[in-house]
């Protein structure tokens, strides 16, 4: 994709995010993530585009020392509620605001993808840090649920929704993934997990996914509804008995090699 697609732009998104996305996906990422950094008690950790701060809080669990950095005020206001003992500053990723070697890690979850210039936030990342983590999303063909979500919004509204929601996935494909990190100079080793995500039903998926994303600016009350309709038949598959919608969420753990 050659457009970047802000994706704290939607109104209500930085609230929308941590109430829904956070414990459909993000929150047993965040614990998966953070085991990938093997920190230990006292060490300093940096979470880099944290968002709402689900990795810097899972990181706190294990240490003191927790920044997380966001260029979102929303974001951060979100995350600074949510735990006041973490360090939260804004920032942008390619121009991180401290010294060299501040941090014995450095945490990125789900937010390479989206970075402008991914090279220069990767030496950003190894220029401040001792160990670095980056969790990517895996390819979308092998995310069903999302898979079949794009191919319906490509049908029923057109390339530029299941453009933007196809954008979290662009770097799934680990040839296209690692030589990033070769170029930003970080010798790595990657590793593909699998979690489930997890909605509590069709219209609350569809809802998420529009109301917490740039999609927010496309669709009004009545094309979410219209959309939650083709919705229940299109993606009915992915729907539980008890009306819960689960489906395999796999993403790649890249951690530099120390």
């Amino acid at each position: 994709m050659s457009k970047q697609y802000e994706w704290d732009e939607a109104e209500g998104f930085a609230e929308f995010y941590e109430r829904f996305f956070v414990p459909a996906l993000f929150g047993d990422w965040g614990q998966l993530t953070v085991e990938a950094g093997s920190i230990s008690p006292g060490e300093k950790v940096l979470d880099v585009a944290c968002g709402t701060g689900v990795v810097a809080r899972a990181a706190r669990q294990r240490t003191d020392n927790v920044t997380g950095l966001d260029f979102s005020d929303d974001m951060l206001s979100v995350a600074r509620n949510k735990d006041p003992s973490i360090t939260w500053q804004k920032g942008s990723a390619d121009a991180l605001p401290f010294e060299d070697n501040s941090f014995d890690v450095v945490f990125c979850q789900f937010a390479l993808m989206f970075f402008p210039d991914k090279v220069a936030a990767l030496k950003e990342l190894k220029r401040v840090g001792g160990r670095v983590v980056v969790a990517v999303w895996e390819h979308l063909d092998r995310t069903p649920g999302y898979r079949e979500f794009v191919e319906l919004l490509r049908k029923e509204f057109g390339d530029e929704p299941a453009d933007i929601l196809t954008s979290p996935f662009i770097l799934g494909n680990k040839e296209e993934l690692l030589p990033l990190f070769e170029e930003a100079g970080i010798e790595v080793s990657i590793e593909t997990k699998e979690t489930t995500a997890k909605f509590p039903s069709m219209e609350a998926w569809i809802t998420t996914d529009v109301r917490a994303t740039p999609l927010s600016a496309m669709f009004n009350d009545e094309a979410l509804d219209q959309l939650i309709e083709f919705g229940r038949e299109a993606l009915g598959e992915y729907e539980n008995e008890d009306g819960t919608i689960s489906f395999p969420a796999p993403a790649h753990i890249v951690k530099s090699v120390v």
